[in-house]
């Protein structure tokens, strides 16, 4: 078996090298992209649904403080009704929505 030469040395080394961290970059590429999905599940399994919830409790506090300005007059109760069904269709839609939801087998535990 012949010994390499020190330029063909030199060579295998850095192909080997270059070859490793282009190989290294691939995963990483690879890695970004299954960390991009997690994060979409993540924000459309959980973030979005913890909004629905946010936006039924602001329909809420919102009727109260609509009873509320009606009981001190300052709206007219035809006004007043018109804004609580408004809140009450809001409710409706967002809890329909959420209860589309799911929770994983490991969350339901």
């Amino acid at each position: 078996m012949k010994k390499l030469e020190p330029g063909a040395k030199l060579y295998l080394l850095v192909v080997v090298l270059s070859s490793f961290i282009t190989g290294i970059g691939v995963y990483g590429i690879f890695q970004m992209n299954a960390l991009n999905q997690n994060t979409r599940a993540i924000y459309a399994d959980r973030l979005f649904p913890l909004d629905q919830l946010g936006e039924i409790r602001f329909s809420y506090e919102f009727i109260l403080f609509t009873a509320q300005q009606s009981n001190d007059h300052k709206i007219s109760p035809t006004d007043a009704l018109s804004r609580i069904q408004q809140s009450e269709d809001s409710i409706h839609a967002n809890w329909k929505a959420y209860l589309l939801t799911y929770l994983t087998p490991e969350e339901k535990i």
